[in-house]
């Protein structure tokens, strides 16, 4: 029997490299995270505010699915509740501020595809209030 694992692959943006990740630290904007640039449709080989592609497997993929499918709903205060409800598996692939700032109601999350014609799912995570330049960007691989 295969036991599902909370094991994170991330893949650069455009690039065939795979690197296995470690829980929370790798999440956190430094040197050693190539960021990329957030069009409005796709993260780009530039610094900025989007991460490396995250593979989600197992029961965490659901609890993902599930929390990709309310903030499609766009309800703010139900996306807020999926957040809390859902820290310990979101805080393995989400920074724990943008979490945090999430239900705080300081920060909206919103979700795409953007034009990976559905083989990416975005987290776009900005200012309430504001969009365009986005605190941080999260695209998860199908």
């Amino acid at each position: 029997m295969m036991v599902a694992c909370a094991a994170i692959m991330l893949v650069s943006c455009g690039k065939e490299e795979v690197a296995e990740a470690t829980t929370g630290t790798t999440f956190q904007k430094n040197s050693d995270v190539k960021m990329y640039t957030w069009t409005g449709k796709r993260c780009i080989d530039f610094r900025g505010s989007c991460f490396p592609e995250v593979v989600v497997n197992g029961k965490d993929k659901t609890v993902i699915d599930d929390v990709f499918d309310t903030i499609d709903k766009g309800n703010q205060s139900d996306i807020k509740t999926a957040f809390s409800a859902n820290q310990s598996v979101l805080k393995k692939y989400i920074n724990t501020q943008e979490i945090d700032d999430v239900i705080a109601g300081n920060l909206e999350v919103t979700a795409t595809d953007g034009d990976s014609g559905g083989s990416l799912h975005y987290m776009v995570f900005d200012t309430s209030g504001q969009t365009g330049n986005p605190k941080a960007v999260y695209p998860f691989k199908d």
